[in-house]
């Protein structure tokens, strides 16, 4: 809009006089009123704000948080106790306890396993990239949202990675795998199980990682002995290895694992259908040290093996051998005299053997603590009798029985011998006697004052006392068998059976210690279809919920299960 100003100028009485035209004072007017409103608008603004009192954040600092007093480093300190969850909560407080909370020295591990399924990729990658060179163990267990680009994004921040698990991470690419792995010089554990992505060329990689102590590449299906033989040569740093499902181990490769992993303990080789007793025998017979070994549904394993076995693994007490079907007694009789380490034993489903096998454990196992014969159909009650009473397996703590022909007689036994009082002349050093034992205490003839005072139990002895014995799908047990178990001889004795409440937690076993290592070898030999059972009142311990527990289940979809030799 233009404004024109008509100004008249003349001269009048010697004066000069100037004339506005009636267009420049309307537009004066407006002006000035505008400008008062914008003058009383923004004061009232200013004094409506002067008699407010002080803002919250000003108030929180001021009175109601002395945490937001502390220097920054101490408020780092204090969050470092919350878990993952709550830091991440804590990231939507404010902009300054976002920047507190994504500080990389609270993100030197990374563990989604709580909310693998919910946190989105977004947020995975932040947390990454914030934790940066901080971070040290980072656990994308069952990921499906971790893209390849994202997995590629995170190796340019996290260098200094010692510990990834990708098991079941299903989004990544062969290429974003070998992306991360080649700039992650220090690794030292690395899961890739149930990835098809994984394939020869991901092992040479891998086979590059001299730091690599354990490594977990089971049912990773597009492997061959190529690929497995890059590893043995690269990493000789290796002491557990899990190659579960690997089809292609021939004799070749395995004698190239037992010459260059000279440090190996821990071996899964569960459902490798190709292993056969030569191969094994090409492994074993570099005399590694060698503690763990699963061989579960190896079905080609003959007798020959528990005779390598015996011979060159002086060191074994964990040892799984179920669905090895044609493992015979004549093996077991003669493994059990030459190899008197064991501990955990599994020989589920192996139908071949018999009470001699049994017996000969019971005769020669002195530090056996976990025994499975579930699905063995010929074990019967005198082989149970005499494990309980003539043999020395007195660390005896779980003995599994299922779908055995065992009677309540053997339950009978058990009870009868827990609730007999221990000699007098035991001790924990000295393994020749125990509960199990019949033989009648050394002081039977002593004073009935001084017998009652050197009879008193000990508490750690108690606690060895206890037993834990499964028996179910055993068509000659009775509820009135169990039941009567129970009553003799709870609760040093537990049952579990088609019968039995769910009133204690399972987990409570009295291998806890045994149980809670991570290297520990999972004794739940392969998965069996049996019967749920519930009742109006309640459930029964059926084997589909106890003796399959989520933390045994298998790992990736599609997959069959096998026994799982946990080593990672």
């Amino acid at each position: 809009m233009r404004v024109v100003l008509t100004l008249v100028v003349y001269k009048a009485n010697g004066h000069m006089s100037v004339k506005m035209d009636t267009h420049l004072t309307l537009w004066c007017m407006l002006l000035s009123f505008f400008s008062l409103f914008f003058f009383l608008f923004f004061s009232s603004i200013f004094l409506f704000s002067l008699s407010m009192p002080p803002s919250i954040d000003q108030t929180t600092v001021a009175t109601l948080s002395p945490f937001l007093r502390l220097p920054d480093e101490l408020q780092i300190r204090i969050l470092s106790h919350l878990p993952s969850q709550e830091l991440l909560k804590a990231t939507a407080v404010c902009q300054k306890w976002k920047r507190l909370a994504l500080d990389g020295t609270l993100w030197t591990k990374i563990d989604v396993t709580p909310f693998y399924s919910a946190i989105p990729s977004e947020q995975l990658l932040r947390l990454g990239v914030a934790a940066g060179k901080f971070l040290r163990v980072a656990n994308f267990r069952g990921c499906v949202q971790l893209t390849g680009h994202g997995l590629r994004t995170l190796a340019g921040h996290c260098p200094n990675v010692q510990e990834l698990h990708l098991k079941d991470c299903r989004g990544l690419s062969t290429h974003s795998i070998a992306c991360f792995l080649q700039s992650a010089k220090q690794l030292r554990v690395l899961d890739l199980s149930g990835l098809d992505t994984v394939k020869d060329s991901t092992l040479m990689v891998v086979g590059r990682l001299s730091h690599l102590e354990k490594l977990n590449i089971g049912w990773c299906r597009n492997l061959t002995g190529q690929g497995v033989q890059a590893i043995a040569r690269g990493c000789p740093e290796l002491t557990c290895l899990k190659l579960n499902g690997c089809p292609q181990l021939n004799d070749v490769t395995m004698d190239i694992l037992g010459k260059h992993l000279t440090r190996l303990s821990h071996l899964c080789l569960a459902s490798c259908t190709g292993l056969s007793d030569g191969a094994l025998l090409a492994f074993l017979r570099h005399q590694l040290p060698l503690s763990h070994l699963n061989l579960s549904s190896c079905a080609r394993l003959s007798d020959a093996s528990l005779r390598h076995i015996a011979i060159h693994c002086s060191k074994l007490t964990h040892l799984e051998l179920a669905g090895c079907v044609l493992l015979t007694d004549q093996g077991f009789c003669y493994l059990a005299p030459r190899l008197r380490t064991l501990t955990h034993l599994d020989l589920e489903d192996l139908q071949q053997i018999t009470g001699i096998t049994v017996k000969s454990l019971a005769n020669h196992q002195p530090n056996l603590r976990r025994l499975c014969l579930s699905n063995c159909t010929q074990i019967a009650d005198d082989a149970i009798t005499h494990l309980v009473l003539h043999g020395v397996c007195h660390q005896l703590q779980h003995l599994e029985l299922d779908n055995c022909i065992v009677t309540d007689e053997a339950l009978d036994t058990i009870a009868m011998f827990l609730t007999q009082p221990p000699s007098p002349n035991s001790n924990r050093e000295d393994s020749s006697f125990t509960f199990f034992s019949s033989s009648p205490p050394a002081s039977a003839t002593a004073t009935p004052a001084s017998t009652t005072a050197e009879n008193d139990p000990d508490p750690k002895e108690e606690k060895r006392r206890k037993l834990s014995v499964e028996v179910l799908d055993c068509s000659n047990i009775t509820e009135t068998g169990v039941r009567s178990a129970l009553a003799k001889a709870s609760p040093m004795l537990t049952i579990k059976s088609f019968y039995s409440w769910r009133d204690e937690d399972d987990h409570g076993q009295e291998d806890g210690d045994e149980e809670s290592e991570v290297m520990s070898l999972n004794l739940r030999g392969r998965a069996r279809l049996r019967r749920n059972a519930t009742t109006a009142r309640g459930r029964y311990n059926t084997i589909a919920y106890h003796r399959r527990r989520p933390d045994n289940a298998a790992g990736a979809a599609g997959q069959p299960y096998a026994a799982n030799c946990i080593i990672l």
